[in-house]
């Protein structure tokens, strides 16, 4: 699934302790270890404190799935430093309760995962809140909570509902109006506005309270320092190397990522590429009409290369500097396979288009230098922290293929950093005017509302912007892994796991009007006459970054790197229980992963493994263009290990049919399976992924008189979404 965010979060700079930290892609703790956690004194009381609550501190805790959660704890800590306050970041990962007992102000920014669950690295800390055993004594704490979900999930912002909840129970005072992002809108907008206007508000009242008065940091004077004023947030340096030179050794402290993204890529694999086909019929992948079904063998899984010994249980190390001098994978260390589950998520990295790279090279001025190879050292700083944005050794060329997100927009925060290296004193003026508060609407305007990429703003706001290359790698966006539902059954092919990905790709309309708009709001700087016409009349076009690249340019790159996550999406413990399956496009991914597997069921253990019931709603446009892994629906209905299979073609007929049309006719059948204590699962966009819900809510109000049967499937967890905007 290629989402085409609102915006690129990624988080960048200082980056919160990372102890602990486990192969990516075992990324929930075993039971076992969620136990040994807890008994080590999760559940525990805090009546006493062995010393006072740090009053001069904001601490900012992040519970995170795909790195904005982070992102916006180090916007705050960022926000605090601003207003002289002291401010920590920690990953929930990290979390220890006689810790928070300790503290006196915390901000709480925790994502909803699947059906209303933490995410990978809250879990501990979720056990420890909401055990009912739990006792502890957090009245001195004084907190704030914004939550971090998708409006269309039934579970909305959950995770936030409960540290809220919960804290208060253990005596805690919530200091302000908890904040909800919507990522199915404008999430950062969300942030924004309750940092702005509730958050810091809140903080400021708090820290100016008698209790807080003594407290030297509100209103202090920050230390001068000589050292650039990017330096905090990109404070290593890049030496360039010799092709032929050892590998430089990694710090005392050894090597990590400083954040969700670079820990990806530290602790990912390497996969080869052993299946790739069209899926469709009808197929024009230059017009974004392709579905591709892409397998990758696990068993030949390898350590990215610049990953350090001892990041993970690898063999001896095979690989050079050398390995990593161009764009694509190097060989690496080999590895044990991957595992996975069934309609797991396969998180996916994909690489910048060789245009695009070449483009960034020659706007930073090392366009000779793309196959040179570089690594960090310690630079600005007391001491070398280890933590790495990147593995290196690598080439300039691999760092902007892989790492960086090119394509997207960065942040109004990570913008504000980059405005430190335009020279120009009144376009850096007024570009920190636009990246300010007072530039909100004009940011919206002429910045959000056309869609501009990183490039497309370089162009026009950062003419003469001077970049310094180590700066610019730290700052950058993070490239982002995107996460697939897997298509394949991990009992039928343990080693061989499948993506199903469309090609997203749509016309963006020329950028003439909206510069026009900036020069009528006296916003436009003073570009080339030239350049701004060639800017005027470009040809823009949206193409998602990683189903290009898996639809359209795996016969250059034939491994990729990806990491396995946990998904909702799991076959009903008992055998007998009803299945309703609803998708539509690529959303058919997960219900292709289970049919696979109630097939290898049923040929092993028989037709008493599967149950008699299962019924696969699919929608897609045309019947003999679009109409993914048909031959083997028909065969899994011909077999009987579809019961039945309903069909929606949107574009067959004049007026537009859609899954949810279909679930409606069968309402009674729906509801019957339903009552019988059936799963329904749904995958695909969020628009249909609503009106599938408001499709069972009628059907049952039609069949019952009420809408309880759907509230009694969502309490129970038998109605399992994953959607994507």
């Amino acid at each position: 699934m290629d989402t085409k965010s609102l915006s690129s979060l990624v988080a960048f700079g200082a980056a919160a302790a990372a102890a602990g930290l486990t192969i990516y892609f075992l990324t929930r703790r075993t039971q076992e270890e969620e136990e040994k956690r807890t008994s080590q004194g999760a559940v525990m009381a805090f009546s006493s404190f062995d010393e006072a609550p740090d009053e001069n501190t904001v601490f900012i805790y992040f519970g995170s799935q795909t790195g904005t959660a982070e992102a916006f704890a180090k916007d705050i800590a960022t926000q605090a430093e601003e207003r002289q306050l002291e401010a920590e970041i920690i990953d929930l990962e990290d979390f220890n309760p006689k810790v928070l007992a300790k503290q006196k102000y915390a901000v709480f920014l925790v994502a909803t995962y699947g059906e209303g669950d933490p995410t990978d690295n809250a879990v501990a800390f979720h056990k420890w809140l909401t055990n009912k055993n739990t006792e502890a004594d957090l009245s001195p704490l004084l907190f704030a909570v914004m939550g971090l979900g998708n409006r269309q999930y039934m579970h909305f912002n959950e995770m936030a509902k409960k540290v809220e909840r919960h804290l208060s129970r253990f005596g805690a005072r919530n200091i302000c109006k908890r904040g909800e992002g919507d990522d199915d809108q404008d999430i950062e907008a969300d942030f924004n506005d309750w940092s702005s206007k509730h958050l810091w508000p809140a903080l400021e009242r708090a820290f100016r309270s008698p209790s807080a008065v003594a407290s030297p940091k509100m209103g202090a004077t920050p230390v001068s320092s000589n050292i650039p004023p990017w330096a905090k947030k990109a404070p290593l340096k890049i030496k360039f190397l010799d092709k032929n030179a050892p590998t430089p050794p990694p710090p005392a402290k050894g090597v990590t990522g400083t954040d969700t993204h670079a820990r990806f890529y530290f602790h990912s694999k390497i996969v080869p590429v052993a299946v790739d086909r069209e899926l469709r019929q009808v197929a024009d992948s230059h017009a974004g009409l392709t579905t591709k079904h892409v397998e990758f063998d696990l068993s030949s899984a390898r350590t990215p290369p610049g990953v350090p010994s001892g990041s993970s249980d690898t063999e001896t190390d095979s690989s050079s500097p050398a390995a990593a001098g161009r764009g694509g994978a190097s060989p690496g260390r080999r590895e044990g396979g991957l595992t996975y589950h069934t309609a797991d998520n396969l998180d996916v990295l994909p690489e910048n288009e060789t245009a695009v790279v070449e483009w960034f090279a020659e706007r930073l001025g090392v366009s000779k230098q793309l196959d040179s190879l570089i690594c960090f050292e310690h630079g600005f700083g007391s001491e070398d922290s280890g933590k790495r944005p990147f593995p290196t050794p690598c080439s300039v060329r691999y760092a902007l293929t892989r790492f960086c997100d090119l394509c997207g927009l960065p942040t109004k925060s990570q913008l504000r950093d980059f405005a430190h290296f335009v020279q120009d004193d009144e376009e850096k003026e007024a570009l920190l005017e636009l990246l300010g508060e007072g530039g909100v609407r004009a940011f919206r305007k002429h910045v959000k509302e056309p869609e501009l990429s990183l490039r497309e703003f370089m162009e026009i706001f950062m003419t003469s912007a001077e970049f310094d290359l180590a700066a610019f790698l730290q700052l950058c966006p993070r490239q982002k892994p995107r996460p697939y539902t897997i298509s394949s059954s991990s009992v039928e092919s343990p080693t061989q796991v499948a993506v199903t990905v469309s090609r997203v790709a749509n016309d963006l309309p020329p950028l003439k009007p909206h510069l026009q708009s900036l020069k009528d709001d006296g916003l436009l700087p003073a570009l080339d006459a030239s350049k701004l016409a060639e800017i005027s009349e470009r040809a823009r076009t949206f193409r998602g970054v990683c189903s290009s690249f898996l639809c359209c340019r795996l016969d250059h790159s034939p491994a990729v790197q990806v990491g396995v996550k946990q998904s909702s999406f799991r076959l009903p413990e008992d055998p007998k229980v009803p299945i309703i399956m609803v998708a539509a496009g690529t959303g058919l991914a997960p219900m292709r992963a289970f049919v696979r597997e109630l097939r290898h069921r049923r040929q092993v253990g028989g037709p008493s493994s599967c149950p008699s019931e299962v019924v696969l709603f699919f929608g897609c446009q045309h019947e003999e263009k679009d109409y993914i892994y048909k031959d083997e629906l028909q065969a899994a209905l011909k077999d009987g290990i579809l019961s039945d299979l309903v069909l929606a073609f949107s574009r067959l007929q004049a007026e537009k049919v859609y899954v949810q049309h279909r679930v409606k006719e069968h309402g009674k059948r729906v509801v019957e399976l339903c009552s019988k204590g059936g799963y329904l699962f749904v995958c695909g966009g969020t628009a249909m992924g609503r009106s599938v819900r408001e499709a069972l809510e009628e059907v049952s109000v039609a069949e019952t008189g009420s809408s309880t049967l759907v509230d009694q499937m969502g309490e129970e967890r038998r109605i399992v979404e994953e959607l994507w905007a």
